[in-house]
């Protein structure tokens, strides 16, 4: 019997060859260019790991190329996407930026010391468009030097991953993951600084509240909190479901990307950790633990006032004078008899209580675990406010009925919270007191 060789066997050695460098060439330019870069002693600060579809991209110096997988960015280039284009890029500190369809985004500023990052400088701006922003190392130790600019308003870091939309006449901002301060540009906020600006017009959003954007808009100046009851596009429309899979910021330090072509698998580039092929995504489970704010205090961003959650289907397990922990009234708790968890945060709100006065406070980190097998938790938190950063712990018992309760000799925070049915969520509100005032917080875990 005889065999046939391969196909790709029977091909001149001379095409074969071909077609080996027409596949290398992307590759090779944009190492090309990175070197080119280098040599020239123009610092990179970048580099597109991804493109699908036209994409230019624009120079400080003036020239124009098409984008293009393993180019190296400079400070002054602009990112310019035409209609169902996609580019993703990797910064020097491992942040990433995807730049959607029909959007121009510059680097403006991007200055980075892996030795200090605390002292690093970032500025993006957001012409028009839409971009999601997974925040790298510089961008998390130097928030008070980090900038998104659109023409309307600025955005100021307060966790990893967020999106923003600008049109000619509307800004719009959504959080996946910690918080972000956004003010209108104008008196008392300009383009031109670093870091978030803080006038009477300065609003946050956090990740907590699910599924909302703040809107800056030529009608209303000072950013508008939209539920998803009020605009059932939402957050969806922020982040459209037929994009190609971008970075997602899984725990802090952890950053992904993902393509879903497996014809992308061998041009994309990374500096850390790149996931080729096919990963299934979940719709997020719901939350049955959830807070709310007592009147007092339920003006603002942040979680809905009290009013609006109570209701048959709930009940109210503890409280504090900020906030009320609520859990689904039907039925009993039941828990894992045995096992050791470790559990990420879904979700986090603070607040410094002085004279009467909630002013907000941001929850960096921290950790949450419970030993089923001894029903005993623990927990760490972060907490920054306007008088400095608080290292809170507790550890305590997993009463009845899924009660969170802290062991006062154990913690320097009062806790109390809940286990949902199944083990798989909690909860819990904590308290500290201040030289002014008090902390209050609630945050939220899931494993």
């Amino acid at each position: 019997m005889t065999h046939q060789p391969a196909t790709i066997n029977r091909l001149p050695a001379r095409n074969r060859a071909l077609k080996l460098v027409a596949w290398s060439l992307p590759l090779v330019a944009g190492l090309a260019m990175a070197l080119a870069a280098h040599a020239q002693g123009v610092p990179s600060v970048g580099q597109v790991v991804f493109v699908s579809g036209p994409a230019q991209l624009l120079t400080a110096s003036g020239s124009q190329r098409p984008v293009q997988v393993g180019a190296a960015l400079q400070q002054g280039d602009r990112v310019v996407t035409g209609t169902g284009a996609y580019v993703h890029l990797r910064m020097i500190d491992n942040a990433f930026v995807a730049v959607r369809p029909e959007s121009r985004l510059a680097v403006e500023l991007y200055e980075y010391d892996a030795a200090r990052p605390q002292a690093s400088r970032i500025k993006l701006q957001l012409d028009n468009g839409n971009a999601r922003t997974v925040s790298g190392k510089g961008g998390e130790a130097a928030r008070q030097n980090y900038r998104f600019n659109t023409p309307m308003a600025a955005i100021g870091l307060r966790g990893t991953d967020y999106t923003v939309r600008s049109t000619d006449d509307a800004t719009r901002v959504s959080v996946s993951r910690g918080a972000v301060a956004v003010t209108p540009l104008g008196e008392g906020c300009s383009a031109g600084t670093l870091g978030p600006c803080a006038t009477g017009a300065t609003r946050e959003l956090t990740a907590a509240v699910s599924h909302a954007y703040l809107e800056v808009s030529s009608r209303n100046r000072v950013p508008v909190l939209v539920r998803p009851e009020q605009d059932p596009q939402g957050n969806g429309a922020q982040n459209p479901a037929g994009k190609p899979d971008e970075p997602r910021a899984e725990s802090k330090g952890d950053v992904k990307l993902v393509s879903t072509n497996p014809k992308d698998a061998a041009s994309q580039v990374t500096a850390d950790r790149l996931v080729a092929g096919a990963v299934p995504v979940e719709p997020p489970k719901p939350a049955e633990l959830v807070w709310g704010r007592w009147a007092t205090y339920a003006t603002g961003p942040g979680s809905p006032g009290m009013s609006e959650l109570l209701g048959p289907e709930r009940e109210i397990v503890v409280g504090n004078n900020v906030f009320g922990l609520l859990r689904p009234a039907a039925g009993p708790v039941t828990l894992p008899a045995q096992g050791n968890f470790s559990f990420q945060m879904a979700g986090a709100e603070a607040y410094t209580l002085a004279h009467g006065v909630a002013s907000p406070a941001q929850v960096l980190g921290g950790n949450f675990s419970i030993d089923f097998n001894q029903r005993a938790f623990s927990t760490a938190l972060s907490v920054q406010h306007g008088g400095g950063t608080e290292q809170l712990g507790a550890q305590g018992r997993v009463q009845y009925q899924g009660l969170l309760i802290a062991d006062p000799s154990r913690s320097n925070m009062v806790l109390n919270g809940a286990v949902a049915s199944g083990g798989t969520e909690a909860a819990y509100l904590f308290e500290k007191t201040l030289t002014n005032g008090g902390l209050l917080g609630a945050v939220r875990w899931v494993r």
